[in-house]
């Protein structure tokens, strides 16, 4: 084992366990890390696993794999992952949610009530993404039903407003 330094204050650990694996730690808010019975001996003190935004995209599956290759937990990671793929869907929602709440004729009246409805919609719809997010990361959820529930069922609700609004 041994800790390279480099000129941005921030250091790779390689782990020479089964395989080689390189993490890029930071100097701040270390945890201590212990390695399974077959090395009781070294624990690795000021260690921490990068936040999954810090990680570009395209590179995240081949982190992931060999996070779980080296025995290191990488269910943050995973969530963050699909995270990422269902952002689409959850913005897509969320333009949704704001046709539906603002497409009727401008001669009506309530048109601040209407803005302001879509406006908790867009925030409880944030707000129940970042709850769904902590219960994939904590195992409460699995990972996928914590990144694709919240949008999908935001489009299925949007779209059933969108269509009840449109017919009545």
């Amino acid at each position: 084992m041994f800790l390279q330094f480099f000129q941005d204050k921030r250091a790779v650990l390689v782990l020479f366990v089964e395989q080689v694996l390189h993490v890029a730690r930071s100097s701040k808010n270390f945890k201590c890390l212990c390695l399974g019975a077959r090395y009781r001996d070294t624990c690795l003190h000021h260690v921490k696993q990068p936040s999954p935004s810090s990680i570009p995209i395209w590179q995240l599956p081949a982190f992931i794999s060999q996070l779980e290759k080296a025995g290191f937990s990488a269910r943050r990671h995973r969530v963050w992952f699909h995270m990422e793929l269902a952002l689409p869907l959850f913005l897509a929602s969320v333009v949704m949610i704001g046709a539906g709440f603002t497409m009727r004729h401008g001669r009506q009246n309530r048109t601040g009530l209407r803005v302001l409805m879509t406006l908790l919609f867009g925030f409880g719809l944030y707000f129940l993404r970042n709850f769904a997010q902590i219960l994939g990361e904590n195992g409460q959820l699995p990972e996928i039903w914590a990144a694709w529930i919240p949008p999908v069922a935001a489009i299925g609700l949007s779209l059933a407003f969108l269509l009840h609004t449109e017919d009545g």
